[in-house]
């Protein structure tokens, strides 16, 4: 480490605030406006309380846990009412 009169050299360490305030590189920045362009492409979730008996909570955990093993990711109550109503819908030929 060096100093002069004291003070740590500037080009040491991390960029201290500079690295905060760099300017994006122009390829970094294409990547980025690729990627938000992507996320929009997914359907907009709409959030919705449901009041259910404990049983039937038991088994949306239960199903939650069972699919995450499975499919080594992680799992949300939406993805298991999702395709639980896909299925219940398949099974009783109602098409959107």
């Amino acid at each position: 480490m060096s100093e002069d009169n004291g003070q740590k050299n500037k080009d040491t360490g991390m960029g201290g605030r500079k690295a905060f305030f760099k300017k994006p590189n122009p390829d970094t920045e294409q990547t980025i406006v690729t990627e938000t362009n992507i996320k929009t492409a997914r359907p907009k979730k709409i959030r919705t309380t449901v009041t259910m008996y404990s049983e039937t909570l038991s088994g949306l955990t239960l199903l939650k846990a069972n699919l995450t093993r499975k499919r080594s990711r992680s799992v949300t109550f939406s993805d298991v009412l999702e395709e639980a109503i896909q299925d219940l819908m398949r099974k009783e030929g109602i098409d959107l």
